[in-house]
């Protein structure tokens, strides 16, 4: 089985607010936390990045010749996949209850050298019952500003060439999906490697060199032409500037 490991940039396009290490019902409810033995840095966790790219996955398969069930619950995940007559391909590549996956998402954290200044907002609830604000109800939430960029890592173990499509063609939406409360981030691909193809490791260092590795890995396919495009499109070099990825920051547009 091929392995691709690629390093991913995620640049916050919005603010993006920064909680604790658990939500209100004992889970991480927010996108951006800020874990206490590490000196308060904000990190993205990889758990979040992963279910985004999910999300985007499902709006996109169709259109690269995947499946998707769009089942949350497992009962119903099992029933879809019993009449579909074997797993959907998110379901295959991001996991499903009982079955690991075959994507791992590190942390994400953020750049060396880039600085970030907390931003800190004032927020007033509002009652549900009424739709006016509540009195006295107001409360602080603190934000990472736009422009802040994080760093990690994708691991996807290949059963077809598909997959790998499916994973960049996720990356390629995200910014429409969103992150956590109205946030907004875009990812870039920092580098691509390939394992087990020939028994070696291959680093891809421009399109031909993608192109060859899949080609040999899978013989001449359909998807190969589509997963070059996307790479081309995500691609940055090593060590970007951070202007240069503002620039680079008008809206992307599904051209395939």
């Amino acid at each position: 089985m091929v392995t691709a490991r690629m390093g991913i940039y995620l640049l916050a396009l919005s603010p993006l607010h920064v909680g604790g290490d658990e939500g209100r019902f004992g889970y991480e409810e927010t996108i951006v936390v800020r874990r206490t033995y590490r000196n308060y840095v904000p990190y993205v966790p990889g758990s979040t990045v992963k279910g985004v790219l999910r999300t985007a996955a499902c709006y996109v398969a169709k259109l690269v010749g995947a499946t998707c069930c769009w089942a949350k619950e497992p009962t119903e995940i099992v029933d879809r996949h019993s009449k579909m007559g074997m797993p959907c391909d998110v379901c295959r590549i991001w996991g499903y209850p009982g079955h690991r996956g075959m994507l791992s998402v590190t942390d994400f954290v953020l750049v060396d050298g880039i600085p970030t200044t907390m931003l800190r907002l004032t927020h007033i609830e509002i009652d549900d019952y009424t739709g006016r604000a509540k009195e006295g109800a107001l409360y602080v939430m603190d934000y990472v500003p736009a422009g802040t960029l994080f760093r990690g890592m994708l691991e996807l173990e290949m059963e077809r060439p598909v997959d790998l499509t499916l994973v960049l063609s996720s990356m390629y939406i995200l910014e429409y999906v969103g992150m956590g409360r109205g946030g907004i981030v875009r990812a870039y691909l920092e580098s691509l490697e390939f394992r087990d193809i020939g028994k070696k490791k291959l680093e891809v260092k421009d399109e031909n060199d993608l192109r060859k590795a899949l080609t040999q890995a899978y013989g001449s396919v359909s998807e190969v032409e589509l997963t070059v495009k996307l790479y081309r499109e995500l691609h940055l070099p090593p060590e970007p500037e951070l202007d240069l990825l503002k620039e680079l920051s008008a809206p992307r547009v599904w051209r395939w």
